[in-house]
């Protein structure tokens, strides 16, 4: 497999109940396992639910963010400090206003129109109330510094 979607769309592709070998590296050794195919169950189907985390899609100005509760997995995954919590970016949908502005994977939002965001709910609450024709001011952590960049629809 040359990436992680494309095996998600193999595995799409494969009726739910065939039984599959797949070949892994584990600890820098092939291994070889026995698997079925299952259906993926509908809690997990936003982008990223794997890492365990609560996960929030919102609508208008901020639609093009898939976002997620950061926990030590997405930590580890994006090379953040242990300690770091919030909200990170799991996704931006590529042509959207957030990925033209300069939003990336791995960025935390830290405010969204100068209010704390601390936590999903939080975000999920804040993003819920935004007006869909007015810019949104959001303060981000990217790579230990802070920006912040306005989101204009």
């Amino acid at each position: 497999m040359d990436s992680p979607t494309h095996l998600r769309n193999a595995v799409a592709q494969t009726p739910v109940g065939k039984k599959v070998t797949v070949k892994i590296i584990r600890d820098k050794k092939p291994k070889t396992i026995d698997l079925t195919i299952g259906e993926q169950p509908k809690s997990m189907g936003q982008s990223g639910e794997e890492d365990g985390g609560e996960s929030a899609t919102p609508t208008g100005i901020l639609s093009g963010l898939d976002v997620h509760e950061l926990n030590d997995d997405l930590a580890a995954r994006y090379r953040l400090k242990s300690g770091e919590r919030g909200v990170i970016v799991v996704r931006v949908k590529p042509g959207s206003q957030a990925e033209e502005l300069g939003v990336r994977e791995g960025d935390i939002i830290l405010e969204v129109n100068r209010q704390a965001v601390t936590s999903l709910k939080a975000y999920e609450k804040i993003a819920g109330k935004l007006p869909k024709d007015q810019a949104v001011l959001i303060l981000l952590k990217r790579q230990g510094r802070t920006i912040y960049l306005t989101l204009r629809p």
